[in-house]
């Protein structure tokens, strides 16, 4: 079985795309940054609540095999189950930048840029990389097949079980009811970063990888800032870019009403910027179904 950690060591095998709107791509060039949504904001916000369950089901199975025999290992799984209950009931700090393995792909075009004016940004590995080693971000693909689910859900309940035995001589001595709180809040940045990864098979088309921020505990210290959502103010962070140009592998023009004088308007910026030497019109057609 895979150790938690593999599954965040995997390397793209090709230039990854993020598909985004003009108002995004000037934003990014303005600013040198790249923007994280906070992953309780997205727009299906059952991904973190789903995944959580799904842990709880695993710790709940151990239960009932009577691996809790012993009464301060149930003690420490009954509290655990307690503890993934909070994952649902509140929102923790951690941002999400999505890209997909898709150049351009109709559907995300539809979901994921505005009508007539989107963009699909491509990044090379490498600077995918850098992004994340910059930022002190985890890269990994989603999992979208239960049994790749499982497994990673297993390693990590597996990974905090090993170390609860390591030291549960030192957890008895400690007073009740909070006696195994500090011990699992180590692991909270670690279990969201899991839980970022387990998407609904549905999406399962978008093929999506995802640089998942560190975890802030205080949202007060951490970098957080907000914008306008849809229905609310929606936190995001910045990832900051290297100074290394060109930024894009390539950039593809979606489908526009004014698909020439879009086209040479976005090559000039670009150009102009030295965000990329490749600007390529997607070729999907503008079709007014697709206005929001």
């Amino acid at each position: 079985m895979k150790t938690v950690d593999e599954f965040f060591s995997k390397e793209p095998p090709s230039n990854l795309y993020h598909y985004t709107g003009i108002g995004s791509l000037l934003g990014i060039a303005e600013n040198e940054c790249l923007f994280a949504s906070h992953a309780y904001y997205l727009n299906d916000s059952r991904e973190v609540k789903h995944a959580a369950y799904m842990l709880q089901r695993i710790v709940m199975s151990l239960i009932e095999q009577g691996l809790a025999t012993e009464p301060t290992v149930k003690e420490f799984l009954l509290a655990f189950m307690d503890w993934l209950i909070t994952f649902e009931k509140q929102q923790y700090n951690v941002f999400i930048f999505s890209f997909s393995v898709h150049r351009s792909q109709l559907s995300q075009w539809r979901a994921y840029t505005p009508h007539g004016k989107g963009v699909s940004l491509g990044f090379s590995p490498r600077t995918i990389r850098n992004i994340a080693n910059e930022n002190d971000c985890s890269l990994a693909e989603c999992l979208y097949a239960p049994k790749k689910q499982e497994h990673l859900a297993d390693a990590l309940v597996k990974k905090m079980l090993e170390t609860f035995y390591q030291r549960v001589d030192h957890l008895r001595t400690l007073p009740q009811p909070t006696r195994y709180t500090g011990f699992l809040e180590e692991f909270r940045g670690e279990v969201l970063r899991a839980l970022c990864i387990l998407k609904d098979p549905a999406f399962s088309e978008e093929r999506e990888w995802r640089l998942i921020s560190p975890y802030y505990d205080n949202y007060v210290l951490a970098p957080i800032c907000y914008r306008e959502g849809a229905s609310m103010l929606s936190p995001f962070i910045k990832l900051k870019l290297l100074k290394e140009r060109p930024l894009f592998s390539e950039v593809l023009l979606g489908p526009s009403e004014h698909q020439n004088l879009s086209m040479q308007a976005l090559v000039q910026f670009l150009s102009k910027r030295s965000l990329t030497s490749g600007v390529v019109n997607s070729g999907v057609p503008y079709r007014e179904w697709h206005k929001r």
